[in-house]
């Protein structure tokens, strides 16, 4: 009965050590810095870029207020995650590795989101938000970083705390190969719209309003984006955060 209790007793302190041990069995990486300013409130998705342009995502909900600029960071890990040690957080933060990023900027204006925005890029590729979320902060052409993370593509847009889950509607710079979206102007004054509008682009296209709605925005010749979804075309005009359904006439 001894015997038993003592090969109990070491059991457990061997379970007891192998646990402590994985607590502590954090490998040092390197130190270096994070690059750009970080202001506000850091939590889980946070996106962090090391001057040595590695990218390490917020996985865990520690939520902390933080203003600084360019601090140093030293960087840990235990195989699967990665512990950064970041000058004036209050605690390090635990984060994910991301392979796979596209740094690009937004080509002219942006002015936030509103529940499906699309987001033209520098790149050629078109964006469209995915998750509902509304922010309005205005910005020109202020860089972006898009990432995979657990099987969605997120969007960390330049000064802007919050991010957003977006789907590639294209990704070729030349639209005439790609049916899905056309990339066009509006031949001439563009006045907005109010009901069943006619829109006649710069490439020969005839499109008409089909949903109904009003705006008024004046602008010559504007930028035009229309792409395809599951329920039918929509129309994107440069400076207009709305977006309207169309049908084509020619």
């Amino acid at each position: 009965m001894n015997a038993m209790k003592k090969v109990i007793t070491l059991f457990g302190f061997i379970l007891l050590f192998n646990s402590v041990f994985a607590q502590n069995s954090w490998v040092f990486v390197e130190e270096t810095y994070i690059k750009g300013s970080i202001s506000g409130t850091i939590t889980k998705g946070y996106l962090f870029k090391t001057q040595t342009r590695d990218y390490y995502v917020m996985i865990e909900r520690n939520r902390q207020r933080v203003r600084t600029r360019n601090p140093e960071v030293k960087i840990l890990t235990n195989g699967s995650e990665y512990k950064l040690i970041i000058e004036d957080f209050d605690e390090p933060v635990l984060c994910k590795k991301i392979k796979e990023v596209i740094e690009t900027q937004i080509d002219g204006e942006f002015e936030g989101w509103e529940g499906e925005t699309v987001f033209k890029m520098m790149n050629g590729q078109i964006w469209q938000q995915s998750s509902y979320e509304y922010i309005y902060q205005y910005a020109y052409c202020p860089e972006v970083l898009l990432y995979e993370l657990n099987g969605s593509w997120i969007m960390k847009v330049e000064d802007v705390d919050e991010t957003i889950e977006v789907i590639q509607i294209t990704n070729s710079k030349n639209s005439e190969k790609n049916h899905s979206v056309i990339e066009t102007q509006i031949d001439g004054e563009f006045e907005g719209w109010k009901g069943e509008t006619v829109f006649k682009m710069m490439n020969g296209q005839i499109w008409q309003q089909s949903s109904y709605a009003y705006l008024y925005h004046y602008a010559y010749c504007p930028k035009v984006i229309i792409y395809r979804t599951s329920t039918g075309y929509y129309m994107k005009v440069d400076g207009v955060n709305e977006k309207i359904s169309v049908v084509k006439l020619k």
